[in-house]
C-alpha cells in the first residue's frame, strides 16, 4: 500500500504538478518517512524548474563578404541556449523569408527539430541557404521561430523571433575589391569589399601611391598622390569610369492620338555595361517594376490601358551605377474604336556577336598531380558582326576544383574578331584525394548572346608521389648520438612536441622528434639547463610563461624547438604572421596562438642568441597544419625576426613525417646533420649555413621538392663543434 500511494503521487506530475505538491505530505503521512518526503520534494522542485530558451545567430558566406551572390552558399551560425534551471523539450524552429521578392529564389529548410536542451545548456546549429540562380540586389531577412515545452507545465512555449538581415546582390556585374590601408566610402554599391582570396581587384595605398591591381589579367595602375582623400577620388574615377554612358531607351512611336481601348508599345532597352531596373508610370501612378539581372540589351512589350483623354507614360531606366535616362510619350484616346492599337515597330538593333568557345588544360594533360601547376585555359572568339558585352567565363561542376582555381573571369566586351583567354590554374596541394572530377566552362554575355556550346573537360585527380629512398636512411638517429667539445655555461633550451591535442588531431612523430632533439641539446649543443614540455602541458599559458619568466630572465644562448601543429594568420593569411598552435589553441582565434615574430620579443634579450628550429608548416592544407574554416590558397612566408630560424617549410608548403623513421623529414635529417653529416669542410665544426644546406638539400631530394626547409635570417654562426 505504502508503494502504491508513492507511485501514484508520482504519477500526479504527468497530470499536474499542483496536484503532486499537493499529495506530497499525505505521502509523509503514508510513509511516515523523512528521507521518502525529501526524495520527493527533491523531484517535484526538479520538475518544476522552467527552461528560458534564447537565439542568437550571424550570418557568413562562402567567400565571406557578408554579402550572399547569385548562385552563392551561406549558412546561419545559430546559437540556441537555455538560459533556465530546466531543461527544454521538443526544441523547433521554423525558419522563414518574410520578403516576396526573394522568399522562392533563397534555398532553405523551414523546420528543425533539435529536441532536448538541458538547463544552462546551449546548442549549435549551421542553418544552410543558397541563392537559386541570380539575386536581385537589395536586402532580404531570415526569420527564425522558436517553440519548446517545458515538463513544470507541459505548456508548449515561444522565444521572442529574431530576423538576421542578409544583403543580396547578383554575381553578375558586381566587382569584388580587396581593400588594403583604404576605405570602400563612397564607392557605388556595386563594388563588394573581399578578402584577398576572392577578390577581382586589390587597391592598397602606402607612402602617398594608391595601386589599382586587376587580379585576373596581372594589369596594375599606380597613381602618385598627395593625400588618402585624393586616393579614394582616383579609385572612385577609375571605377565610375567603367560605365561612360546614361541607359538607353529606344521606341517603336512618339505618340499620338488613338481610338482604342489599350496600346501595345515595343521598347529596347540597352547600357554600355549592365541594365538594373526600369519603373513605367502611366498618369502618375507606378504602373510597372522591372529589375534586371544578367542584361546589357533586351526589348519589352508594354499593353497599356487607355483613359478618354491624355495618357502619359512615363519610362525610368537606371543602370548598374544609377546612371540613369527618362522618356515621357502621350497617347490621347478620342471616342470610338476598341480593341488594341498597335504603336509601330522598333527599328532595327546592334548586329549580334557570335562566340566560340574552346576549353583545354593548361599542360594539355587532363591528369591533375599534386605540387604541380594545374588548371585550363579557355578562349572566347567572336566571329559575330556585333560587340560581345559584357562577358564572364564560368567554371561549373567539380566544386573543389573550382574553388581552387577561382570560378569566374571577367573578359569584359569582345569586339569582332577578336578572341580573348582566361586562364584559371594554381600549385596544387600535394595530398589530393584520388579520384575523377569533371569541369563544365560556362560562358554568358550581358545581352544574352550566350553561345549554347558548353565545353566539359575531365580529369583524374592523384597526390603528388612521394619517394623515400632506404639509402638515405643509414644511421639511428635516436642512438648513438656524439659528445659534441661544445659547452654552454650560459646555455638554454625549450624544447616542446605535441602529439595530443585538446580538439584536433595531432601529428603522429612530434613527440618523438621533441624527446629525440632533447638528447641533443646536452650530448651536442652543451646546453645543461634545458626544460622539455610535451602534450597536454604544452598550453599557451605554460610556453609564454617558459619564454618570459624562465629564459627572458637569462642571458646567454638559447634554443627553442617545436613540433606540432602550424596555423596561417586567421585574419590576413596573405600577409600576416604564421603561428605555432599549442595544446589548448584555437586555430580560429589568434589569441589562442603563438606568432612566430612573438617568440624572440618574449624571450631574447639584445645580446643573445637564439635558434628557433619548428617542424610545423603554416599552409593550412597538409602535414603539420590545421585547415581554417575557409582554407587559405596562398599563405604568407617565414618572417624573419631577432631568431634564426630554422623551419621544416616555407609557409605554402607542407612539412611530412618520415614513417620509415618515425620522425618528421626535417627533424631526422636535422639530427643526422648535427651527428656530423653536415660539417662539409671537415673542420669539426658545425655552422648554421652548413646545418641548413645539408638539410634542405636532404629534404628536398626525399620528398621531391614538395617540402623545402627555410632558414631565415641567413646568418653563418658557429653551433656545435664535435672534435
Amino acid at each position: 500500500m505504502k508503494r502504491l500511494k508513492i507511485l501514484v503521487t508520482a504519477a500526479l506530475f504527468f497530470i499536474s504538478p499542483n496536484l503532486l505538491y499537493a499529495g506530497i505530505s499525505k505521502v509523509i503521512l503514508g510513509i511516515g518517512g523523512i528521507g521518502a518526503a525529501l526524495y520527493l520534494l527533491s523531484i517535484y522542485l526538479k520538475l518544476t524548474k522552467q527552461p528560458s530558451i534564447h537565439l542568437y545567430a550571424s550570418f557568413t558566406d562562402s567567400d565571406g563578404n557578408q554579402v550572399l551572390a547569385g548562385n552563392e552558399d551561406g549558412k546561419i551560425q545559430l546559437l540556441i541556449r537555455n538560459e533556465g534551471d530546466g531543461a527544454a523539450f521538443k526544441v523547433s524552429l521554423t525558419i522563414s523569408i518574410p520578403e516576396k521578392e526573394y522568399k522562392d529564389i533563397i534555398s532553405y529548410q523551414e523546420f528543425w527539430s533539435v529536441d532536448k536542451i538541458g538547463g544552462h545548456e546551449a546548442r549549435e546549429i549551421d542553418i544552410p541557404i543558397k541563392a537559386k540562380g541570380e539575386l536581385p540586389r537589395g536586402e532580404f531577412t531570415i526569420k527564425i521561430n522558436c517553440s519548446y515545452y517545458s515538463r513544470a507545465d507541459g505548456k508548449e512555449k515561444y522565444t521572442e523571433p529574431i530576423e538576421i538581415p542578409i544583403s543580396a546582390a547578383p554575381s553578375a556585374g558586381m566587382v569584388k575589391v580587396a581593400f588594403k590601408n583604404i576605405s570602400s566610402e563612397g564607392l557605388p554599391s556595386w563594388i563588394i569589399p573581399t578578402v584577398l582570396e576572392y577578390a577581382d581587384y586589390q587597391v592598397s595605398y602606402a607612402n602617398n601611391e594608391v595601386t589599382i591591381l586587376n587580379l585576373n589579367t596581372g594589369e596594375r595602375k599606380i597613381k602618385k598622390v598627395a593625400s588618402i582623400t585624393e586616393a579614394q577620388n582616383y579609385v572612385k574615377d577609375f571605377f565610375l569610369s567603367w560605365d561612360k554612358s546614361p541607359p538607353q531607351i529606344i521606341l517603336s512611336s512618339s505618340g499620338g492620338t488613338v481610338n482604342a481601348e489599350n496600346v501595345k508599345l515595343f521598347l529596347r532597352l540597352s547600357d554600355d555595361r549592365k541594365l538594373e531596373e526600369m519603373k513605367v508610370y502611366l498618369n502618375e501612378k507606378l504602373f510597372k517594376t522591372e529589375k534586371f539581372t544578367e542584361q546589357t540589351e533586351t526589348e519589352r512589350e508594354l499593353q497599356i490601358p487607355l483613359i478618354m483623354g491624355d495618357n502619359t507614360i512615363r519610362i525610368f531606366l537606371t543602370d548598374w551605377v544609377d546612371k540613369s535616362s527618362e522618356k515621357e510619350i502621350i497617347f490621347t484616346r478620342i471616342r470610338g474604336g476598341s480593341g488594341t492599337y498597335v504603336a509601330g515597330t522598333l527599328p532595327k538593333g546592334e548586329p549580334p556577336p557570335e562566340l566560340i568557345v574552346s576549353a583545354s588544360p593548361i599542360d594539355g594533360n587532363n591528369t591533375i598531380v599534386g605540387g604541380k601547376e594545374e588548371g585550363i585555359r579557355v578562349s572566347v572568339q567572336n566571329r559575330g558582326r556585333g560587340i560581345a558585352k559584357w562577358v564572364r567565363v564560368i567554371l561549373e561542376g567539380d566544386d573543389y576544383l573550382a574553388r581552387l582555381w577561382g570560378k569566374e573571369r571577367n573578359l569584359e566586351d569582345i569586339k569582332p574578331g577578336e578572341t580573348k583567354t582566361a586562364t584559371f590554374s594554381i600549385l596544387m596541394p600535394t595530398e589530393l584525394t584520388r579520384k575523377e572530377a569533371k569541369i563544365n566552362v560556362v560562358v554568358r554575355e550581358g545581352r544574352g548572346y550566350s553561345p549554347t556550346e558548353i565545353p566539359s573537360l575531365k580529369f583524374i585527380l592523384i597526390p603528388a608521389e612521394i619517394v623515400e629512398r632506404a639509402e638515405e636512411i643509414i644511421e639511428d638517429v635516436d642512438n648513438d648520438i656524439p659528445l659534441s667539445k661544445t659547452k654552454r655555461e650560459r646555455g638554454y633550451a625549450l624544447v616542446i612536441g605535441l602529439s595530443r591535442y585538446l580538439n584536433i588531431p595531432a601529428p603522429k612523430y612530434s613527440k618523438n622528434d621533441a624527446e629525440a632533439f632533447s638528447k641533443y641539446i646536452s650530448r651536442v649543443f652543451g646546453i645543461a639547463n634545458a626544460r622539455t614540455i610535451y602534450d597536454e602541458n604544452a598550453t599557451l599559458g605554460i610556453i609564454k610563461g617558459y619564454l618570459v619568466d624562465w629564459l627572458k630572465t637569462r642571458r646567454g644562448f638559447k634554443i627553442i624547438y617545436f613540433a606540432g601543429h602550424g596555423v596561417p594568420d586567421p585574419e590576413n593569411p596573405l600577409e600576416g604572421d604564421v603561428y605555432l598552435l599549442p595544446y589548448d589553441g584555437n586555430p580560429e582565434l589568434k589569441s589562442t596562438l603563438l606568432g612566430l615574430r612573438e617568440i624572440a620579443t618574449l624571450c631574447a634579450n639584445p645580446d643573445d642568441t637564439v635558434l628557433l628550429f619548428l617542424d610545423a608548416c603554416f599552409s593550412g592544407a597538409e602535414g603539420r597544419t590545421v585547415q581554417l574554416a575557409q582554407r587559405p590558397i596562398v599563405v604568407a612566408k617565414i618572417p624573419e625576426s631577432n631568431a634564426i630560424t630554422f623551419a621544416a617549410a616555407e609557409g605554402n608548403q607542407p612539412s611530412k613525417e618520415f614513417e620509415k623513421t618515425q620522425h618528421g623529414y626535417f627533424t631526422y635529417y636535422t639530427l643526422l646533420g648535427l651527428k656530423g653529416r653536415a660539417d662539409s669542410n671537415n673542420d669539426g665544426w658545425i655552422t648554421t649555413a652548413e646545418l641548413y644546406r645539408f638539410v634542405k638539400e636532404k629534404v628536398s631530394e626525399a620528398t621531391n621538392n614538395v617540402q623545402v626547409p627555410v632558414l631565415r635570417p641567413e646568418r653563418e654562426i658557429r653551433i656545435v663543434k664535435l672534435r
